[in-house]
């Protein structure tokens, strides 16, 4: 038993060991930044780390001193974890107890030259001083060496050394090995001493007879020795117990095993009948939780007894699956988020400021032809059209979407050989709803490039609002040049497949896709037209009045 609570010790801190470095190797943060603080230095390092926090949205960085400090906190019995880098001088030491540079350990560097040409993935080092940490707090520790390589060309950039107190080997032996006055050696896979409670110089020969059997148990000596070895990473966990601490405890055992077997004959019956009816009971919150769990409430949890049976370690699996799921959620809900975020910057900054130069253009015109007044007319709109268009506001209110409609309107007839006459009609109760601004501009804009008829003088954009139920339309007909059927099957699978295959739809597009961002498939535009006939789009938003839309969109935005 002792050697089994030991040996099983020892392979826990080997597979804990393997799972930092495989989260590092399959984290690409962790990893970028190690392999940086290998090729360049600690104080390179800084100013990388602190270019990662300004980059952050959040002012938060989760580097790997954080994930080391996580695994320093989970596991009372680790002392350290030390990067060393071929190309630096120093290495990097995170412990709870020191800084975070110091010179390299030589006995460390000594001890892993010596396997230098047959390195594997992972060597153990035997028990040695931990140089970093202060006199009053120098423990004796255990290493688990891993070689860091470079992932495309394989080549060794240095090694990542976890340090486990050997005092808390001796934690793990019971009570009972004490009393038997029981001794453990645990050897590396080379011979060398990790542990050794044995007190006894000979049996440290016992290594190279050991090795070779994976389970055995010997008489030497009058001693009793039991030996395990690990398949795994070839450690070897040897138990001496002292042939006269058995003999000494028999005649205990004698006079209290009748004892024993009198009391269980009794005991368990009222054991059965109390262990049946806690059993029942458990059973039925195991189906309470999960008929709870099943209605998508992830955050409820089954209570799980802590004496570790079946029915614990059905409750805490079932738990962990639960909390891994949401997690799981959350994470996937946050890409999405910042997906959708990166999108909607991407739409807005489409905004084409051809018209923009347009109109620069005819100011100058217009000042080159004397024509003063009309060049301040235009230099007036288009500052009170542009400042309200910088804003970084992303919703405004239904009335300050058609004030900016008209004074778009109105500057593009100063400055146009033609006039384009817009109609608005909106109930006044509507006003105050929210919409997303640049809705109707380039929706209006598409019209007078591509919907007005040349050869007609009275061109007519008709845009009506009105609310229907929890929704509000805004539609917008003309009687212009209308759309041929084949262009107009092409604007709409531009729309429903995200595509973006034709010009004279980009406007459209923009103000469709921004709104089905924000508020989901159904809403967005609907177009119908013909040839000759006009066209007609409608758009529709929810019914949300400004303030609240503001609050939304700006969670939304933030994620």
């Amino acid at each position: 038993m002792a050697a089994a609570s030991v040996h099983s010790y020892i392979e826990e801190k080997t597979n804990e060991s393997r799972d930092i470095i495989d989260n590092i190797y399959t984290n690409k943060i962790l990893y970028t930044e190690i392999l940086y603080l290998m090729e360049n230095g600690y104080n390179k390092h800084l100013e990388y780390k602190m270019n990662k926090l300004f980059e952050s949205q959040d002012n938060k960085y989760n580097g790997f001193e954080n994930y080391f400090n996580s695994c320093l906190l989970r596991d009372a019995g680790m002392t350290g974890i030390s990067i060393y880098s071929i190309k630096q001088d120093e290495a990097f030491v995170y412990s709870l107890n020191c800084g975070v540079v110091f010179p390299k350990d030589g006995y460390v560097i000594n001890a892993i030259g010596k396997f230098n040409n047959s390195f594997e993935s992972l060597r153990i080092l035997p028990s040695h001083n931990a140089h970093y940490l202060r006199n009053s707090n120098r423990k004796n520790v255990f290493s688990m060496a891993y070689i860091v390589k470079e992932k495309f060309t394989s080549n060794n950039l240095g090694f990542i050394v976890i340090d486990y107190a050997v005092d808390s080997i001796k934690n793990k032996l019971s009570a009972s090995a004490k009393e038997y006055h029981v001794g453990i050696t645990v050897f590396t896979p080379q011979g060398g001493i990790i542990y050794d409670l044995l007190g006894k110089p000979e049996y440290h020969n016992l290594f190279s007879d050991l090795k070779n059997n994976n389970t055995s148990s010997a008489i030497h000596k009058n001693n009793m020795i039991h030996t395990i070895t690990s398949g795994s990473v070839g450690i070897v966990t040897a138990a001496v117990l002292p042939r006269q601490s058995v003999f000494s405890h028999s005649s205990v055992f004698t006079k209290t095993i009748f004892f024993i077997a009198c009391i269980f004959i009794i005991a368990i019956l009222v054991f059965t009948a109390f262990s049946i009816k806690r059993f029942s009971t458990r059973i039925a919150s195991l189906v309470h939780g999960t008929k709870i769990i099943k209605q998508g409430n992830l955050s409820y949890r089954i209570d799980a007894a802590k004496n570790g049976d079946e029915l614990s370690e059905i409750a805490v699996s079932f738990n962990d699956m639960c909390e891994d799921l949401k997690n799981y959620i959350d994470r996937a809900y946050v890409s999405e988020i910042n997906q959708k975020n990166a999108q909607i910057k991407e739409l807005q900054a489409q905004i084409n400021p051809h018209f923009l130069y347009n109109t620069l253009e005819s100011i100058r015109m217009r000042i080159l032809a004397g024509e003063n007044k009309e060049a301040g007319d235009m230099i007036y709109l288009l500052s009170k059209y542009y400042r309200s268009t910088v804003k970084e506001k992303m919703v405004i209110n239904i009335w300050e979407e058609i004030r900016h409609a008209k004074m778009y309107v109105e500057l593009h007839n100063i400055r146009s050989s033609y006039v384009v006459f817009v109609k608005f009609n909106i109930e006044e109760e509507l006003s105050d709803y929210g919409i997303l601004k640049h809705t109707l501009q380039p929706l209006i804009e598409n019209y007078i490039c591509h919907g007005i008829n040349m050869e007609r003088e009275d061109n007519l954009l008709n845009i009506n609002v009105y609310k229907n139920e929890k929704d509000i339309f805004i539609s917008l007909e003309d009687n212009g040049n209308g759309i041929s059927k084949e262009k107009l099957d092409d604007i709409k699978e531009n729309l429903e497949r995200g595509s973006n295959n034709t010009q004279s739809g980009i406007g459209i597009k923009n103000v469709h896709d921004r709104i089905v961002l924000f508020f989901g498939e159904g809403y967005g535009l609907t177009i119908k037209s013909s040839t000759g006939q006009g066209t007609s789009i409608t758009i529709r938003i929810p019914a949300i009045p400004k303030e609240e839309m503001e609050v939304y969109v700006q969670s939304f935005h933030r994620g």
